[in-house]
Order: structure tokens, then sequence, then C-alpha cells
């Protein structure tokens, strides 16, 4: 595992242990955003992908992230999809990454449905070592957190098919405490903390004539192959048809295994790892992230070599306004921030200046508008104040 996944991981190992360690601080919250490899908040999530991001990395592949279907997709072997919603995959997504599967051999679609949320976990672990002013505030989180996420998922479209799987739902979740199938080997169920709650179902004869409607098919029909089960339900199943070319789609119900928190556990990392190996040799993986209403299919990429740099000013019309708002910057802040030559030390105003308690007087007067009073204010003062003959008269 390369260092950056390493430190990754050691972040979110402890931000679980010690993130409530300080008795009487309040609780932090948690990055839960879904699905996300990179970015913030997403990058440390304890729902993101960027672990399972940095395995792959470590496997040789280069990783990118993308949030939309396109002719660029052909530059890429492996695509892991990993949708923040319980919506089934579209007819369009689908058929556009069918597509992408037939025409190169030795491509892989990983599929891993929404139902899980690793910060409803996250909360559970932390309870057991919460200092005791803090427990009613981690309990409401967690209570808020497994809320959220039965709400969701109480909207998802249960018994319906999408050609790969029929979701079905079991009514409540449970730890899987026992595995079954050839991903199983060297993995102990013990320790690992697998959980399911909806199921991906095989599409039944009918479900499956369906499907051969709607396509273009020849050859066999489709076959699956279950790489990791549990007793009641699929963990992972190998997809495949003769049309693909030795392409293939894995389906995970859930990233109960492959999410960052969870990648914690090392049992997780092992299978994990099965999964990076499953995916052929190592060329360049896409992680699809979308939302509600599925990523869009777009029949040419947009241009995403906007001008950087100085290469904004190449491009007409933008170039000639970029120089005369680059220009007029350099003048306001020639004109407003720069002082210009050796800094000079104001003249500091005497506090006890008596000439400019006589200017104040004579502006006082002068406001008046009352020239005579004006005047006989003045002979007041040199009469009485100064004892001097008032200008004006004679001395008798």
């Amino acid at each position: 595992m390369n260092p950056a996944t390493v430190k990754l991981l050691r972040r979110i190992v402890a931000a679980t242990a010690v993130c409530l360690a300080i008795a009487g601080c309040g609780v932090n919250d948690i990055d839960a955003v879904y699905g996300k490899r990179r970015g913030s908040p997403g990058g440390d999530s304890v729902n993101g992908t960027a672990v399972l991001a940095g395995m792959f990395e470590n496997a040789g592949y280069r990783t990118a992230s993308w949030r939309r279907l396109s002719p660029k997709l052909e530059q890429f072997n492996v695509v892991v999809w990993t949708p923040d919603s319980f919506e089934l995959p579209g007819d369009e997504q689908r058929e556009a990454l069918e597509s992408w599967l037939a025409r190169d051999p030795g491509r892989t679609l990983v599929y891993v449905g929404r139902d899980y949320d690793a910060a409803v976990a996250y909360w559970r672990d932390v309870l057991p070592r919460t200092p005791a002013p803090q427990v009613m505030e981690v309990m409401r989180r967690q209570a808020t957190a497994q809320a959220r996420f039965d709400s969701e998922s109480a909207a998802a479209e249960i018994d319906q098919c999408c050609d790969w799987f029929t979701l079905k739902g079991t009514g409540k979740r449970t730890v899987v405490r026992e595995l079954l199938g050839p991903w199983s080997d060297g993995i102990s169920a013990a320790k690992a903390e697998i959980e399911i709650g909806m199921r991906f179902d095989r599409p039944d004869s009918k479900q499956v004539e369906k499907w051969y409607a709607n396509r273009v098919f020849t050859g066999e029909k489709p076959k699956f192959e279950r790489l990791l089960a549990c007793r009641d339900a699929t963990l992972v199943e190998r997809l495949a048809l003769p049309e693909w070319g030795g392409s293939q789609i894995l389906l995970i119900p859930n990233g109960s295994f492959l999410l960052n928190l969870p990648l914690v556990n090392h049992e997780h990392r092992k299978l994990a790892g099965k999964l990076v190996a499953a995916c052929g040799t190592p060329g360049k993986v896409m992680f699809l992230e979308s939302e509600s209403g599925h990523p869009p299919v777009l029949d040419t990429d947009p241009d995403t070599k906007a001008p950087t740099g100085f290469e904004v000013f190449t491009v007409w019309p933008f170039g000639i306004v970029a120089i005369h708002l680059v220009l007029l910057g350099i003048t306001a802040c020639f004109a407003l921030y720069p002082i210009f030559g050796r800094p000079r030390q104001p003249n500091e105003e005497s506090l006890s200046d008596f000439g400019k308690h006589v200017e104040a007087m004579g502006e006082l007067l002068e406001a008046t508008g009352d020239r005579e009073y004006a005047v006989g204010r003045l002979q007041e003062y040199h009469a009485h104040v100064r004892r001097e003959p008032v200008p004006g008269s004679r001395s008798r």
C-alpha cells in the first residue's frame, strides 16, 4: 500500500479513536460525503473511495474521477461506479457502459450499490469510547445518521430489475458471519464487518428474455458467477456476455468493505485487493461519481482544455478584455497601495498651541454673522483681559 493510502488510513483511524478523547469539549463532526475520491469535503470522508483508489494506484493503475459518460471513457479499462443514490442504473447509462465493455476485451465495470452508510458505523464504533458527558450527543448523531439512511433507503424501488440484477430487500440489516465462494479463501468472516441489507439477485429467465429483446445479442445468454457470498445473499457477482469479449461487470450490493472507513479493517483490505486483482492488467481506472438522476451520457466531450495562465490572452475576444482588465488593475494598485520615495514622518499638531484657540474663536465669531457682536467681544477682551486701549478708540 502506497504512503498516501497509509496516511489516509491513519487519519481515519485517528479520527475514530480520539475525536471524543478530550472530556468537556464538543463532539467533532465528520465528513460523510458519499462516493467521492477526492475534494473537500469528500476526500477524507468515511464514505469516500480514496483508500480504494490508493490500492488501485499501488497495483499500477492511474486513477481519475469523472461525473459523466462520454467518449473519454475509451481511455479507461476499469470503471468503478459508486452512485450516491438508491436508484437502479438507467437504461441510457447501462447501454453506454455495455457498449464500452464490448468495444475492447478485458474491460471491467465495478458497480457498488448504495445500501451502506459508514457514518452510522462510525458513531456506533465511537460510542463505547465516548466520555460520559458526551454520550447523549453521540447517540443523537448516530440516530440522526441512521434515520437519514433509513429514509433514503425506504424510497428504493424494491423488486425492480435493471437487466444486470434485481434489487431485493431483506427487511433488516445483518452482519455477515459466514463467507462462501472463491474470494472467501484466506478471509476471516469473524474479523470482517460486512453488512447486508438489500440484495442483488440474478434476473430470472423472463427478465433475461426481456433484456435480449431490448438488445441486439448473439450467442449465449449472460453468465453469472458468484465470487463472494454469504448464506442468504451474494456479496460479489461477476456478469459476462460473449459479446463483451472477456469484459465483465462486478456487482457489489454495498460498500461495507470498500469505502474508506471499512477499509481500516484488514480483512476488508484483503477483499479489496482481490477486487483490484480481478480487474486484470493495470491501466487507467475511472471513479464514476453520481448522485440522484444518474450521470449524463454525452456524444462528445466538452472542451476541458480551458485556457490557464497566460493562455487566456490568446483567446478572442477574452484576450483583449483580459489585457485591459490587467492594466486597469495594475494602475489601481500603483494609485492606491504603494508609497513612493522615502517615508516621511508627518508633523504632529501640538495640543497646547494657543493659536489654535484663537483660530477657533475667530471661526465661532464668524459663524454668528454679527459683525457688531464680534467687534464688541474683541473690545471687551482688550479692555478687561489685556487692559490695552481698545483698537480704533482714543485713549483718555
